[in-house]
């Protein structure tokens, strides 16, 4: 139902169960706005039932143009559920710097969404993540994630200036699994060019554990940078045809976009120990 009055120096319009739906979601609204002598003021809740993961950019009010072709590009599946907005203030103060002078806030429940969040890097797929927009904030948070088999957990994605623009991206995930598939990640991602493909035929039983950081800057990809850890745990590698198989593998690779560090690497093979440090730039 829609309803509207007459004020001494503007108007007011009410919305109450108001119901839309189209091809990409669906949900009911309620609330108000009024335009009068002091402004245009807005205070509505909507509810969303359901909506397409890959087309959310475009009901996100004011979003800075670097960010909705970050996130057309990058959202190539999922389902956004259960989701609430909140927008509450006057409309020349969106989307309220200051929370004295207004609210905008968004909740919402996303299910079995992929996200490419960088060129060259392993997209994250069996995304099960809470979406979050909170002024001009963006963030993502996965208990769990996939890439390229490598399952990962605690991966956040967050946008600290969505709505506007020269912004960047960053994304954290961690992850302990298979040492196979981490190999398989390593070599398929920008880690793998630093190493010069030494690790692409490698095979590994054994698990292992990864930290991953990437600061991605929309105007400038170019300059994106990453950071993480690589921890092995008592392994065993197969590094190709030829070549002596490494058992009891231990130690941790340091690794950024500019340098690759071994610490305290140490395994058997050959009947003996070796130990070793690496250092690559």
């Amino acid at each position: 139902r829609v309803a509207w009055r007459a004020l001494a120096e503007g108007r007011e319009w009410r919305f109450e169960d108001v119901a839309f739906e189209n091809a990409e979601l669906s949900g009911t609204l309620l609330g108000l706005y009024r335009d009068d002598a002091r402004g245009r003021r807005i205070d509505v809740t909507a509810h969303i039932a359901r909506a397409d993961g890959a087309s959310v950019y475009k009901y996100i009010p004011r979003l800075g143009g670097e960010t909705a072709e970050w996130l057309k590009r990058g959202i190539r599946g999922g389902t956004l559920t259960d989701a609430r907005v909140v927008v509450r203030g006057r409309l020349d103060r969106f989307p309220f710097d200051d929370p004295q002078e207004g609210t905008f806030r968004a909740n919402g429940h996303v299910s079995d969404g992929v996200l490419d969040y960088a060129p060259g890097w392993p997209p994250f797929t069996r995304i099960t993540a809470d979406l979050a927009l909170e002024g001009r904030r963006l963030r993502i948070s996965s208990p769990r994630a996939n890439a390229f088999g490598v399952e990962l957990s605690d991966v956040v994605v967050s946008i600290p200036r969505a709505i506007g623009e020269r912004t960047e991206v960053i994304v954290n995930g961690r992850g302990e699994g298979p040492l196979g598939d981490y190999l398989k990640f390593i070599a398929r991602s920008p880690v793998g060019h630093h190493l010069g493909g030494v690790t692409a035929g490698w095979r590994g039983d054994g698990r292992a554990r990864l930290a991953l950081h990437l600061e991605l800057p929309l105007a400038q990809m170019s300059r994106s940078k990453f950071a993480g850890t690589f921890q092995f745990l008592g392994n065993s590698i197969d590094t190709g045809p030829g070549e002596p198989t490494l058992a009891q593998v231990d130690g941790r690779v340091e690794f950024t976009e500019s340098r690759v560090l071994g610490r305290g690497l140490a395994a058997r093979t050959l009947g003996g120990a070796i130990q070793a440090q690496l250092g690559m730039q």
